[in-house]
């Protein structure tokens, strides 16, 4: 029934989180953990003379593990058989899910995608583009959020150069006609005004060169 299905699928994330403290699950991991018999694979793990396999890397993790490890592997591949879950539909949920091809994906993002899915590979299609779009959404919502920091701080660089530059151009000799006869400079005589003094502090404290970017 969905009722026992889903308990199985929740089974195997509290496992994955508060037992093998995993978040994530590789292909690898799936080929193990949807095996069709466990026999096959404790008898695998029992070899004294155990050979690496290149092609499933997580039967050597678990040959070098210890037997709470595997038996809390055990315990994942039966909540994976008591959901009917079969190791074809496990690896076609995460191929379409693997949008980067990395062989990692959240364990969570997985179980939700056999949720979605169950038996009709028909359906992991759909699952798979809305999830598509949603990431792209947010990395949308992402990139947007860092566009307005730097046009901020770029606004704030701006707001500074034009004290500066408001300073220099300023007709010191109106205002003060016998200083500037005398060749006094307008740092002697002029008043830079409280923003082009903060401005200036700013610069000659942190130097042009460490501008917010």
């Amino acid at each position: 029934s969905l009722i026992e299905f889903l308990r199985s699928v929740n089974n195997v994330r509290q496992i994955f989180h508060h037992e093998l403290k995993r978040n994530k699950i590789t292909m690898d991991m799936i080929k193990v953990l949807l095996a069709a018999d466990w026999e096959v694979v404790r008898g695998v793990l029992g070899q004294e003379n155990y050979e690496d396999n290149p092609e499933v890397p997580y039967l050597t993790e678990l040959h070098k593990s210890s037997p709470e490890m595997r038996a809390a592997n055990e315990r994942v591949w039966k909540a994976f058989r008591d959901a009917g879950l079969k190791r074809r539909v496990g690896e076609q949920v995460f191929k379409k899910l693997d949008y980067n091809c990395s062989g990692v994906m959240d364990v969570d993002v997985f179980l939700q995608g056999c949720v979605e899915t169950r038996d009709d590979l028909a359906k992991i299609n759909m699952f798979s583009i809305n999830r598509l779009f949603r990431n792209i959404w947010h990395k949308q919502a992402a990139i947007r959020q860092k566009l307005i920091d730097c046009h901020t701080s770029f606004a704030a660089v701006v707001s500074k150069m034009h004290a500066i530059v408001a300073w220099k151009e300023h007709n010191w000799a109106e205002d003060d006609p016998s200083a500037a006869a005398q060749g006094q400079s307008p740092i002697e005589f002029g008043s830079l005004g409280k923003s082009a003094e903060s401005a200036l502090a700013e610069f000659e404290k942190r130097g042009p060169s460490s501008a917010p970017g």
